[in-house]
């Protein structure tokens, strides 16, 4: 049966090189606006912070220009539409799978947030990609956040079709792949004192840029 036509709209093209911008942009956008937070979190706890000073000179420029370098980034996201796919029709379902898609990244960024103001300290202004120690009251908002934000990835998976669910395996299959390889390789050098001690957070962080490079490969070539 064919679909209703309300139901369907026109997409343009979405080429590899438009995907590899897209994620270039998505970095360059989270880079420039975490920078502009972390510098809002030392102004507000440093209790010696003064704005005519160097650091508050500093402040005045690094931060509008962060602001700027994120802004720009995010806009030029938003002109290029990654999200919407080959020229075909669309339908709901897949409509939805988007939503879902965006909607998972959103409901990630308070915990982000909160993990970037209650990690921030005088003594460590990025102590967000630090070991040290948190509040329960904000490790309980980064969790649930976390936590929501893969319920609703969960979801965007099981309403996916048949391209999507393969790109990200693909992806998966590396990413796990290069987990699994590089963890007890680097515990047991840690124990041999070849390396510092495994940090949980950096392999997360490169298994999960892996997978997504990964994912946007299959996805577009």
């Amino acid at each position: 049966m064919m679909a209703k036509s309300e139901d369907l709209h026109e997409e343009r093209p979405t080429s590899t090189k438009v995907a590899a911008l897209s994620l270039l942009l998505g970095i360059v956008a989270l880079m420039g606006l975490f920078s502009a937070v972390q510098l809002v979190g030392w102004v507000i706890f440093v209790d010696d912070f003064v704005w005519g000073s160097a650091q508050g000179r500093r402040v005045m420029i690094v931060f509008p220009v962060s602001l700027l370098i994120g802004g720009a980034a995010l806009w030029g996201l938003m002109r290029l539409k990654p999200w919407r796919g080959e020229g075909a029709p669309i339908s709901a379902t897949t409509r939805k799978t988007y939503t879902l898609f965006v909607l998972s990244g959103l409901v990630g960024v308070p915990g982000a947030l909160a993990l970037a103001f209650g990690a921030f300290s005088r003594d460590n202004p990025f102590g967000v990609f630090s070991n040290s120690a948190l509040s329960p009251r904000i490790a309980i908002i980064v969790i649930a956040s976390w936590l929501l934000s893969m319920a609703i990835a969960w979801w965007w998976y099981s309403s996916a079709d048949e391209h999507e669910r393969k790109a990200y395996n693909f992806g998966s299959l590396f990413g796990h792949g290069l987990f699994i390889t590089v963890t007890p390789a680097w515990w047991v050098a840690a124990r041999a004192g070849l390396l510092p001690q495994t940090d949980a957070m950096v392999l997360w962080c490169v298994t999960m840029v892996v997978i997504t490079i990964g994912w946007f490969w299959h996805r577009h070539r």
